[in-house]
C-alpha cells in the first residue's frame, strides 16, 4: 500500500493538473507512511488483534486519521522548503489555487486539524468493547491514539 501510494504521488508531480483537496489527501494517507508505521509498531509490541477488530470502522477512520493528521502538519512545516524549490505538492498551494491568501489556506488547515481531532475524538468514543485481553491490546496499539486536547474535541 506505501509503496503505490508512493508511486501515485510521484506520478501526481509530474501532471499539470491539480488535485481537489480529497483526492490530495487520499493519495498522501498512502504515501506519507504512517500505515506501514502503524504495522511496525503492532509488530514491536508483539501485537495480534483479529482481523474482524482490525477492520473495526472506528480503528479504519483512527488509522487514517494518523495519516491526514500527519500530511497537514508535514505540509505545514515543509511549505517554505516547497516554495523556495518550487515543489507545489502541498495543500497550501491548493488551497490557494482556490482562491485563498498563504494565511488563509493556514487558517484552513487550522480548521482541517481540529476537525480531524474531532472525528477521531468521535471515532474513540464510538469503539466497541472485544473483551478484556483485545481490548487492552487495542489500548496497547493505539497508545498515539488516545492522546487529543480535550479542547479539540
Amino acid at each position: 500500500m506505501y509503496c503505490v501510494g508512493v508511486l501515485r504521488q510521484v506520478g501526481v508531480q509530474n501532471t499539470a493538473s491539480r488535485l481537489s483537496i480529497g483526492e490530495y489527501m487520499d493519495m498522501r494517507a498512502g504515501g506519507v507512511g504512517a500505515y506501514p508505521c502503524i504495522g511496525l509498531m503492532e509488530f514491536a509490541e508483539k501485537i495480534d488483534l483479529p482481523q474482524d477488530v482490525m477492520d473495526h470502522p472506528s480503528l479504519e477512520a483512527i488509522s487514517r486519521l494518523t495519516c491526514d493528521l500527519i500530511t497537514l502538519q508535514n505540509d505545514l512545516c515543509s511549505y517554505r522548503k516547497d516554495l523556495i524549490q518550487g515543489e507545489d505538492n502541498n495543500v497550501i498551494f491548493i488551497l490557494k489555487d482556490q482562491g485563498l491568501t498563504e494565511q488563509q489556506a493556514v487558517d484552513e488547515i487550522g480548521e482541517m486539524l481540529c476537525d480531524c481531532y474531532r472525528r477521531w475524538g468521535t471515532a474513540l468514543a464510538d469503539l466497541p468493547s472485544w473483551g478484556e485481553g483485545i481490548d487492552r491490546d487495542v489500548i496497547q496499539a493505539g497508545g498515539p491514539f488516545h492522546f487529543h486536547p480535550r479542547s479539540l474535541l
